[in-house]
């Protein structure tokens, strides 16, 4: 047998080896701590955005700091965050969108260059990012679906050619789950276009624009399977759920959709990561409500209600679906709640609700990262 011989290189390696492992004592080195997950809230009343620290295990929230200005936008609203990196600010008092670079491990929102971003005017009601982090679109009236082209490394935006599309009264705008058709709603429709890939282009697909009986929907959500679109009706009572074709785009009503609950007068909706249950802020009641979704017909049934703030209008959930925050419009605070995973109840967050600043118009929770 020939022996093995150790060459110089991988005597040296032993050796530092050695000197490193020298009093660890069998013991590995402590993991760095995790990075907290944040809430963001924009006031629409004096143009800031709150910046709170999200507890992973009570839910509580911490300021990280003194509002921050978006001066000179005016009434930020909607928001969409991009990457856990970049955050979108659509501000309907003075027809643009505001880019920050949010610092996960810091925290820390800084103006990108350039930001705030002016397009095609109108004001800027409702976001959402392509799941490639590729395209913005941005609901504006009375222009339509104005559609940018994002750079991911610094934030600029950019109109995509031939935006703006669709209809003067686009609202609402989301995405389904791969990003092939974006939904809007209009005066008793819903309106669906087909997503370019390339450019980001939209172009209504056949059938479209699908009616419903009432008004305006006042807020539309995938469920997370991307099988069901849910929207509601504020002031008509009504729950809408539909099934969604994958392929075409194509929407129909779900059998036992609407879901009617007696003074019940949702403006929003969302959905939990794991699609059992949603949750609908109710405006003139002040009550947050849950909603158990059939995992089969993936119709709404009503589990009960939680007492809110003045109007409440805008939800969110943290990223893991273990708490749902709601942006009290009238009260200027932020209500927070833990749900229970068996039932969907949901239980108020210690300290709750957070002050926030005047007439908060949108809210949305980062993501916590994990330590090495």
């Amino acid at each position: 047998m020939i022996p093995v011989r150790k060459t110089p290189i991988a005597g040296s390696l032993g050796a530092l080896l050695a000197i490193l492992c020298a009093g660890c004592g069998g013991r590995s080195m402590p993991k760095p701590s995790p990075i907290p997950a944040h809430l963001f809230v924009t006031n629409s009343g004096d143009d800031t955005i709150s910046n709170f620290v999200i507890d992973s295990q009570t839910g509580t929230l911490t300021p990280a700091g003194t509002p921050i200005p978006v001066m000179p936008a005016h009434v930020p609203g909607a928001m969409a965050l991009v990457n856990n990196s970049l955050l979108l600010v659509a501000n309907q008092g003075s027809n643009n969108t505001s880019v920050y670079k949010f610092e996960a491990g810091s925290g820390t929102l800084t103006a990108a260059s350039g930001s705030p971003f002016s397009d095609s005017g109108g004001m800027h009601m409702g976001i959402a990012v392509h799941p490639s982090n590729k395209f913005v679109y941005i609901t504006s009236t009375p222009v339509g679906v104005i559609t940018l082209q994002l750079d991911l490394a610094t934030g600029a935006l950019s109109a995509v050619p031939g935006s703006p599309f669709g209809f003067s009264d686009d609202s609402n705008p989301t995405l389904d789950v791969a990003g092939k058709y974006l939904y809007t709603t209009g005066f008793r429709t819903i309106r669906v276009n087909s997503v370019d890939s390339t450019t980001g282009a939209l172009t209504p697909i056949q059938g479209s624009p699908f009616p419903f009986v009432f008004n305006n929907m006042t807020g539309m959500t995938f469920h997370p399977s991307g099988k069901f679109l849910y929207g509601v009706e504020d002031g008509y009572l009504n729950l809408h759920t539909y099934d969604v074709n994958s392929s075409t785009g194509v929407l129909q009503e779900a059998q036992g959709s609407p879901t009617l609950q007696t003074a019940v007068d949702p403006w929003n909706i969302v959905v939990e990561p794991h699609g059992k249950f949603a949750f609908t802020p109710n405006t003139s009641r002040g009550t947050v409500a849950t909603w158990q979704i059939d995992p089969v017909a993936g119709t709404l049934r009503w589990v009960g209600e939680v007492r809110a703030g003045t109007v409440p209008i805008y939800i969110t959930l943290d990223a893991t679906g273990t708490f749902v925050y709601v942006a009290n419009y009238r009260s200027s605070n932020v209500s927070a709640y833990k749900i229970d995973a068996a039932t969907g109840a949901l239980s108020p967050v210690a300290g709750s609700p957070f002050a926030v600043g005047s007439f908060p118009a949108g809210v949305i929770a980062s993501h916590s990262l994990g330590g090495l």
